[in-house]
């Protein structure tokens, strides 16, 4: 396993748990207790965790910025799968917001190998770039400051696009999800979440399981304000209760293991 992989895993069973020992991860990952203290340090560096004596600790319970070299790695069979069901609801010729994210960048991918003459709107640096040479495709970045470590884009420029065009679909990356809403771990995304949606006909968060059952600093809008939720079939069951319960268009996508 590799070092940002087996740190990742780490980060969530923290999150998941609340905290964790050293010994217990070092039997878990089947590395030594030396490792795992540079792991934790590392995380902890990053604003990601508080190490305690013995081991680490969830801040707050609350989700944080987690860096894109992190993300881009994690799920990526769960990512796939999400995407590709996503990439099904884009018809040829029409126009796409896809926010910044790890999962909408899979969206991206997908739609690179099965869709034809699209306009794609996106606020990621790394989207713009898997996108922009895909012949009949037409790129634009909202324009804005760039978000070091994450590689989206931020501030008034941004959002003052966004605000300025409608497009047939938005696809939504989230920091956290519960069945109160949608979170992203800074202020400054929440405008630019918002205005997708609001430009958007049809608006669809795509979030793998682990982003449930969490909260993050800011609460971008209730689950209903989107039009459909795709996630993972690994979601928990009594989740998909609930939010069947509520009225809440659910999608529960398949793994993809495909390249």
């Amino acid at each position: 396993m590799l070092t940002l992989e087996r740190r990742q895993k780490i980060l969530q069973w923290i999150l998941r748990e609340g905290r964790a020992e050293v010994a217990e991860l070092a039997s878990a990952f089947g590395v030594s207790t030396m490792t795992i203290r540079r792991d934790l340090k590392a995380l902890e560096n990053e604003g990601l965790l508080a190490r305690s004596r013995g081991g680490a600790l969830s801040r707050n319970g609350l989700i944080g910025e987690i860096p894109y070299r992190s993300k881009v790695t994690s799920h990526l069979e769960l990512k796939r799968g999400i995407a590709k069901v996503a990439a099904g609801l884009v018809e040829n010729n029409s126009t796409v917001i896809l926010d910044a994210g790890s999962t909408t960048l899979e969206v991206a991918r997908c739609l690179k190998k099965s869709k034809e003459n699209l306009t794609i709107v996106t606020n990621d640096l790394n989207i713009a770039i898997e996108l922009a040479d895909v012949p009949g495709f037409k790129v634009l970045t909202t324009g804005g400051e760039v978000q070091p470590g994450v590689y989206c884009l931020l501030g008034e420029e941004a959002l003052a696009f966004l605000r300025s065009i409608s497009v047939n679909i938005a696809f939504l990356g989230a920091g956290a999800v519960d069945l109160a809403g949608l979170y992203t771990p800074t202020l400054d995304k929440v405008h630019l979440k918002r205005a997708m949606v609001a430009s958007a006909a049809k608006a669809v968060l795509v979030a793998d399981h682990t982003k449930f059952g969490r909260k993050a600093f800011a609460k971008v809008c209730e689950l209903k304000v989107v039009d459909l939720i795709i996630t993972d079939n690994q979601l928990a069951p009594q989740i998909v209760a609930e939010m069947e319960r509520q009225g809440i268009n659910l999608i529960l996508a398949e793994p993809d293991n495909t390249v």
